[in-house]
């Protein structure tokens, strides 16, 4: 049996189309012709499955749709924009983009007990389903501060920011299928936006993600004289590094030359205070499609095609990768790989 919190996001967000446009348009800055827009191409440009959609299982009272429309009362609305959209100033069309179209918040903002957005702390960054969107206000040690405009466009249009991060997860689904398929002048405007909203800390980053560590200094020398490993099930951190990941990213943690397999030092994941999105990459890995190209990584989860590694490899994995390239805050356990494993991925 889903806890309740489980239920109810499920009822909120996963709903039905009509009931998650009904919520959007009643909570969202939305402008008239976006919204008319939106519905002539659900009703003529999608096309049509005969296929009987399976009965709800949410238990009561999630599975009473009415109920939706006293969390909207809750919730409450926002002022509705007015005019055309696509002659408003750039801040303007920026805030538009971000909180109406992209609605950067319903995953980068956390949530009250009624899975509310705080106001408050828009941006501040939340767990999701494993992973952790993260903040993204421009505190100077806590988000993306250290981001130039520029910088922040190109890790919207390509999934990638060299030198800074990289999309994967729910954040590549976005890339591919939204903001790579933005014009320069909406990706100008949403990063414009982004970057001037209230800056907030956050207490696990005391410096930017991306500022951590340098090469390891480990001269790939090869002596000719092969070391016996007796015992395969224990194998040391830097062995499983050098087994999976030294091939792409380098012993030295420096990536390829064109950065197609990236630095892992100076690097968002890597540097960032918390485990979650460094833990849900090597299980699930990276499959970002871009008219910049096909951005992959194999996954070495449970549905591994290369390399499946267990709870305690993964969890010896994400410790060394962090301590030697990153911030060197964490010590993951077997069990909370487990967990994130059970919880978040495939099987």
């Amino acid at each position: 049996m889903p806890d309740f919190k489980t239920v109810f996001w499920s009822f909120l967000v996963g709903g039905t189309v009509l009931a998650g446009l009904s919520s959007f348009a009643a909570r969202a800055a939305d402008v008239d012709q976006d919204v008319h827009a939106l519905y002539v191409w659900f009703m003529n440009g999608v096309k049509p499955v005969a296929q009987t959609p399976p009965a709800t299982q949410l238990s009561f009272p999630s599975n009473i749709r009415l109920t939706l429309s006293g969390w909207n009362m809750l919730a409450g609305t926002e002022t509705q924009e007015t005019g055309d959209s696509a002659s408003y100033d750039r801040m303007r069309r920026g805030r538009y983009l971000a909180i109406a179209l992209e609605h950067c918040g319903t995953c980068h903002t956390p949530r009250n007990v009624m899975l509310m957005e705080k106001s408050d702390q828009y941006l501040a960054g939340s767990p999701l389903s494993g992973w952790y969107a993260p903040n993204i206000t421009p505190s100077k040690t806590g988000g993306i501060g250290d981001w130039s405009e520029d910088d922040l466009v190109q890790y919207l249009r390509t999934g990638r920011a060299k030198g800074r991060s990289q999309a994967a997860g729910p954040m590549g689904e976005a890339v591919e299928h939204s903001t790579s398929h933005l014009t320069d002048a909406d990706l100008h405007a949403l990063a414009a936006f982004v970057l001037q909203v209230k800056a907030l800390d956050d207490a696990s980053d005391t410096q930017p993600r991306d500022g951590f560590g340098k090469a390891n200094d480990i001269p790939d020398l090869r002596s000719g004289n092969l070391t016996p490993i007796d015992n395969l099930s224990q194998k040391a951190p830097e062995n499983l590094f050098d087994a999976n990941c030294a091939a792409c990213h380098g012993q030295n943690g420096a990536g390829t030359v064109d950065q197609y397999a990236p630095s892992l030092y100076k690097n968002s994941v890597v540097g960032a205070g918390r485990p979650d999105n460094l833990i849900m990459t090597i299980l699930t890995g990276v499959n970002r499609k871009t008219a910049d190209g096909h951005a992959s990584m194999p996954a070495f989860g449970s549905t591994s095609d290369v390399q499946r590694l267990d709870d305690t490899e993964v969890a010896s994995l994400v410790n060394y990768v962090n301590k030697t390239f990153g911030s060197g805050t964490y010590t993951v356990t077997a069990d909370q790989v487990a967990k994130v494993r059970k919880d978040h991925t495939p099987h």
